[in-house]
């Protein structure tokens, strides 16, 4: 049986213990079993847990067992350590055939030679449906279902009551996404832009084709589009303007502070913004001076791993999520990714 490892947040680990997310998870999400043993840097050795309460036992690679039980090693993959790497080379090598070992933490860094011995999953943001099932009981309404996507389970169980105003969700939802460079524009604060009657004329088709008839015969919004120009011309100015044309959900994006202390934390950070922006509907993802973000080449090729990643989003995602991408300097962004744009507009100065 293969090791799992899981990408979870520490405030959602606590919660998926205590298996208190068996019903939100899919169905194939690996379930953690009424008893078991669980591992981290924090405690000394295995610990057994029957029914969620903590029992000290042995060391944690010599403990295991092949019986039917779940093991359960916490915070040991961001970074894997070559000690903890080789160890668990070795219990992959014993070939367990009843035991369940679920490796789990914020973040799984892993080499490519551990990577096809395992199966990595991940605790997934919660859609809609999955948080109606949570906030409906405690008498919540639409709008303050809408307003909590984008937050963990975990987050939610754990702030969230009968009494929580949309008040204190709107602050830990803007505490959480500045932190990851992410900034909901409510309601963008532009009430029309002169002139640019053929920009206008090509943001109403985008209007139309964000609805789901559209969408139903193939025509649904582009993937990208792209406004090229010299600094101060209006460029953002317009990205404001093309959410408020289209009813889109403008969402700013500062690419810098997407950056973590490792590669795989940064990579997640781009992971949740982009899950991120699929569950949250009709949106457009403004990306300020592109250019920059992603033409890295001191950064020990983590802007590459990163383009990489949004521009497999770009080609496989099928939700109404637009990238509005504003460039200054054409020849920095990378010839791949040029292509992308269905629709580019270029901002001239005569002056």
């Amino acid at each position: 049986m293969k090791p799992i490892f899981i990408k979870s947040s520490l405030i959602d680990r606590k919660y998926y213990l205590r298996r208190k997310l068996s019903s939100y998870l899919p169905e194939n999400f690996p379930s953690v079993s009424e008893n078991y043993y669980l591992w981290n840097c924090g405690i000394e050795g295995w610990q057994y847990c029957p029914n969620g309460k903590i029992k000290p036992t042995a060391n944690w690679l010599e403990g295991i067992e092949d019986n039917p039980t779940t093991y359960i090693i916490e915070g040991i993959l961001n970074p894997l350590s070559e000690k903890d790497k080789y160890k668990i080379l070795q219990l992959i090598d014993r070939g367990l055939q009843q035991a369940q070992i679920i490796f789990i933490d914020s973040h799984v860094n892993l080499e490519t030679e551990i990577l096809s011995l395992v199966n990595i999953k991940e605790i997934p943001l919660p859609d809609y449906e999955s948080l109606e099932k949570i906030l409906t009981p405690l008498g919540h309404n639409h709008q303050f279902i809408s307003d909590c996507l984008g937050l963990t389970y975990g987050e939610i169980l754990e702030n969230v009551d009968t009494q929580t105003t949309l008040e204190t969700i709107h602050q830990l939802k803007r505490q959480k996404l500045s932190s990851k460079g992410l900034k909901i524009a409510t309601s963008p604060d532009v009430p029309d832009i002169g002139g640019m009657d053929l920009l206008k004329a090509d943001l109403a088709e985008i209007k139309d084709r964000f609805h789901p008839s559209a969408n139903a015969i193939g025509l649904g919004p582009p993937k990208g589009v792209m406004l090229w120009g010299i600094p101060g011309t209006g460029k953002s100015l317009t990205a404001k303007l093309a959410a408020k044309m289209t009813g889109a959900l403008l969402v700013q994006c500062d690419w810098n502070l997407l950056y973590g202390d490792s590669v795989a934390e940064t990579l997640d950070n781009l992971d949740y913004m982009l899950n991120l922006v699929d569950i949250l509907g009709k949106v457009i993802l403004f990306l300020d001076e592109g250019e920059k973000a992603l033409s890295g080449s001191l950064d020990g090729g983590v802007a590459t791993k990163m383009t990489g990643k949004l521009l497999a989003w770009l080609q496989d995602h099928t939700t109404p999520v637009v990238l509005l991408m504003t460039i200054n300097h054409l020849s920095l962004l990378p010839p791949e990714m040029f292509r992308r744009f269905e629709y580019i507009w270029f901002f001239n100065n005569d002056l």
